[in-house]
């Protein structure tokens, strides 16, 4: 099976697995952005709203875009999901790394 991807003058394809990989990174960045939107306003509204259809339009527009980029060949599935992880990996290992003690600890 060969891969989709271009390769350079000597055979690599790392500058076009890592640009894959950016993209994977800045979906997860646009849907963590989108969530916060949507988490926001309903934290605004006080509970009021019934934002569950809101979540799933997300939810489908991410997985719509996912199909039609993997579908497509535009993009290979191991690089973007590497890069998809990388922000949530992010998040917990600075978490980890963090010195501040935690609430109610001296």
């Amino acid at each position: 099976m060969q891969s989709p991807l271009p390769k350079s003058e000597d055979g690599n394809v790392a500058p076009a697995m890592a640009s894959v990989a950016i993209v994977g990174a800045l979906l997860a960045v646009a849907n963590l952005w989108l969530l916060a939107v949507v988490v926001r306003s309903f934290l605004g509204s006080g509970g009021r709203t019934s934002l569950g259809p809101l979540g799933v339009l997300k939810l489908a527009g991410l997985f719509g875009l996912l199909f039609v980029m993997l579908k497509q060949g535009l993009v290979e599935v191991l690089p973007l999901g590497f890069g998809f992880a990388a922000l949530p990996l992010g998040i917990v290992l600075s978490q980890l790394k963090s010195t501040s003690p935690a609430r109610g600890e001296p």
